[in-house]
């Protein structure tokens, strides 16, 4: 038996246009789609194009003036050009880990003028083994600490000490069953000088995790089988506090070489001192002590977004500035 099936010519034009009024665009603008020039800030922009060696910079109508070669940013990190042409940024890779081997600086040219990559040696998987920063999402300099414009300082192309957030792998039955790749932050001198480190699984009693929490951390979810290890802080920010009016008022805590850090796998954000102390945090979650409400320095509510995590999770990353 043949059955038929026949669409009215009306029905069929509505399928279609409901259709179509569904479908994925097929025209995508490109290069600047709005430039109001009295309303905008005028000047250049620096921009770091992932699975590209690739830092270029746009004026704002689009149009590359520069760029260089040879960086690798896909770990996170950022790309900054200071004045006189420099660019500082991360290059060379160590897969399946996202980090990078080397934080290095190009003058204007594109000559290398500053490297470092003395954090640790590790074995690539051509079976190489080589000295790497296992730099990974951020770093900032001392003469620049929020790591983005302001009349109020002015980077120089050498003399300060830099902040790296970095890698390190140990194993601590405080922390997890299985092998950490853990958080590091290091300052290092102009001359590769490691001037003070701080190692996270050293400090998780600190940060106020629930007995729940500490027991998912300890089990390892989340371990890489390709990586050997878990990742479980996951630290997508960390920059200097830098000058504040909180420290000006007399709150040691917010002195301006601190550091602030920014968890995706715990929810956090926290400021840690020069004695590696954790003085002031957001999240995980509203709990009572002051510590942990989720005030901000001036002690205000501080908003976070409902999450998968409970109705008090707060979720953040990359950025923090």
């Amino acid at each position: 038996m043949r059955i038929t099936i026949r669409v009215l010519p009306g029905l069929a034009a509505i399928l279609f246009t409901a259709l179509g009024i569904h479908a994925a665009p097929t025209v995508y603008p490109t290069g600047t789609t709005l430039y109001d020039p009295d309303k905008a800030w005028n000047g250049y922009n620096v921009m770091t194009i992932l699975d590209t060696p690739l830092v270029i910079v746009l004026d704002m109508n689009g149009n590359i003036v520069k760029e260089w070669e040879c960086f690798n940013l896909s770990p996170g990190g950022p790309a900054r050009v200071i004045p006189g042409g420099t660019v500082l940024g991360t290059t060379g890779r160590f897969p399946p880990h996202q980090e990078a081997l080397a934080l290095i600086q190009l003058d204007f040219e594109g000559n290398e003028t500053w490297r470092f990559d003395g954090n640790e040696q590790v074995t690539l998987e051509n079976g190489d083994t080589v000295w790497s920063a296992r730099v990974h999402h951020d770093w900032q300099r001392t003469d620049f600490p929020a790591g983005y414009f302001s009349p109020n300082f002015t980077p120089l192309p050498d003399g300060a000490n830099t902040l790296l957030l970095t890698h390190t792998n140990h194993d601590d039955d405080n922390v997890a069953s299985v092998t950490l790749e853990d958080d590091r932050l290091l300052e290092v001198s102009p001359d590769g000088e490691i001037l003070w480190e701080w190692r996270a699984g050293d400090h998780i009693d600190k940060f106020g995790f629930d007995a729940g929490a500490r027991a998912t951390i300890h089990a390892g979810v989340g371990y890489s089988n390709a990586r050997g290890s878990m990742d479980w802080l996951h630290i997508n920010s960390a920059t200097y506090v830098g000058p504040n009016k909180w420290f000006e008022a007399g709150d040691e805590r917010f002195h301006p070489d601190n550091v602030i850090i920014s968890s995706r796998q715990t929810s956090i954000i926290a400021i840690i001192n020069r004695d590696g102390d954790v003085v002031w945090q957001l999240g995980p979650d509203f709990s009572a002590t002051p510590r942990r409400t989720g005030h901000r320095p001036d002690h205000r509510p501080a908003p976070c977004a409902h999450d998968s995590t409970g109705p008090a999770g707060c979720r953040q990353h990359h950025d923090l500035r």
